[in-house]
This record gives C-alpha cells, structure tokens and sequence, in this order.
C-alpha cells in the first residue's frame, strides 16, 4: 500500500479544484498556517464573519505546535484591509484577535506588521495591553530564572556542607574497610 501524503496530494490537485476546507486541512497538516490562513481571510468572501470565525478556530487547533499563529492571523486580517478605513471589518478583527490574544503575542513582532498609515487611537490600547502582558511575562520568566539560580546555589551549599564532616580520631580507631588502626596524626582519605 502506498502511504498518504499531504504534500503530493496538495501539489497533484489543482488549487481550483480543492474546496477551500480541504486546501486549509492539509496545509495545516503540512504546518504551512500562513498559507492556510490566507485562504481562510479573504475579502472577496461572502461569509465574512464565518471565514473570521473558521481562523480563529484553525489557530486554537495548531496553536500548540505553532506559537505565532494569532501574529500570523493579524498579518493575514492587515493584508486584507482597505487604506484609510477605519471602519475596515479585517481591521477590526485584526484589533480584536490583538486584544483577545495579547498574552500569545510578541510586542515587538506585532508592532512591526502595523501598518504605517493605522491611526493610533485605534491600536494603542490594544498596544499597550500586549505590552503590558508581554512585560509582567519577562518579568515572571526573570522571578523564576532567580528562584532558580537561587535553588541550585541553596543545593550546592548544601552539598558541600554535607561534604564537610568532623571526625574524632582515638588510638582505637579503626577503618571499617581494611580493619587497621587509624593514627590521630596520620593522613588518610574518608569515603562517603
């Protein structure tokens, strides 16, 4: 038996003759969401607020194995959006998916993708939520590199105390391992 191949089969049927499901599903399969995504934003689409709806849901479903799939959705939304209209619906959305998804969001990436020409006072809470969650995200990854540099330096200590070990020599002492007399002034090695 031949094996499925989602990238054969993607390349031997014509791009017209797959529905636009079927196309999304297999190159999700092949981790190619931004192409996915294109095909799920489009703006010739009748059935916006359903094409908006599928994206949101084909990023929840590969969001584990693709940490900038909402960035990818909000460059998808941008590419859609008509210049100076501020009443733009991939517009809104873009804005929308910025502020529900903030804390899946890299600040400065988002940033970049912004178009030039985007009125400020539309983006900027939404700017300053993704920064705010990107911040108090460092900020927790740092508490936590400390906690643990401090842990380890804590097991270390310890450690080498438990190395540190008095023993009180006599004339009788002997080794446990040879049974010869240990002398009070003579070097030895002690074994843990």
């Amino acid at each position: 038996g031949t094996l499925y191949n989602a990238e054969l089969l993607l390349s031997d049927i014509k791009e017209e003759s797959l529905l636009a499901e079927q196309r999304v599903c297999l190159l999700g399969q092949l981790g190619r969401h931004k192409e996915a995504l294109k095909v799920l934003v489009k703006k010739d689409d009748v059935l916006i607020d359903k094409s908006f709806k599928q994206a949101e849901e084909y990023c929840a479903k590969y969001i584990d194995t693709s940490k900038d799939i909402y960035y990818h959705l909000i460059s998808s939304y941008l590419q859609e959006v008509t210049p100076n209209s501020a009443d733009d619906p991939f517009l809104r959305r873009a804005l929308e998916i910025l502020g529900k998804y903030a804390h899946q969001l890299d600040f400065v990436q988002v940033v970049e993708s912004l178009p030039a020409s985007l009125p400020l006072n539309l983006v900027s809470l939404h700017l300053v939520n993704v920064l705010k969650i990107s911040t108090a995200k460092h900020r927790s990854l740092a508490i936590q590199q400390s906690v643990c540099s401090l842990a380890n330096q804590k097991m270390k200590r310890q450690k080498d105390e438990g190395m540190v070990a008095h023993v009180t020599l006599t004339e009788r002492t002997v080794c446990s391992v040879c049974n010869q007399s240990i002398r009070p002034n003579a070097p030895f090695n002690l074994m843990p």
